[in-house]
């Protein structure tokens, strides 16, 4: 109770650490000590300032290289891979600037995605804030 209360007084920036607690334990609770202590080291990294070398981490969707084809329009991928659930909600996502392939905000949501792209045999894709999807590129 005494930390609940300690950390309950935070406010402004120290609130982070108020919710990186909560977020452990509840996750703690719910999976396990591995489990949080494995998720809690992911968001570190994720959201850091560092560059994401360790992609185990982040949910994958896999994408046969022809799909690629001569491109496709970067709200089409949003939606093609779930991170957004309509193409008008990617379309949103990008013009308000929420959308970024490979740590580079995507400019339009007519932005064609292609080959050029790929680094390692991925597309890094970030919806908002904190929805990562590793699209992993397969040869077919």
């Amino acid at each position: 109770m005494h930390k609940i209360k300690e950390l309950s007084r935070l406010k402004g920036e120290d609130l982070r650490k108020s919710k990186d607690v909560l977020a452990y334990e509840a996750t703690k609770i719910c999976h396990g000590q591995e489990a949080a202590d494995k998720a809690r080291s992911a968001a570190r990294r994720l959201f850091s300032q560092r560059v994401i070398r360790d992609t185990e981490l982040i949910p994958t969707y896999s994408m046969a290289i022809d799909d690629l084809g001569k491109g496709i329009e970067a709200y089409i991928l949003f939606k093609e891979t779930g991170l957004c659930k309509t193409r008008g909600e990617a379309r949103r996502l990008i013009s308000q600037g929420g959308a970024y392939i490979n740590r580079k905000r995507v400019p339009s949501f007519e932005t064609i995605v292609g080959i050029d792209d790929i680094q390692d045999n991925i597309i890094l894709l970030r919806a908002g804030k904190k929805n990562y999807l590793k699209v992993y590129i397969q040869d077919s």
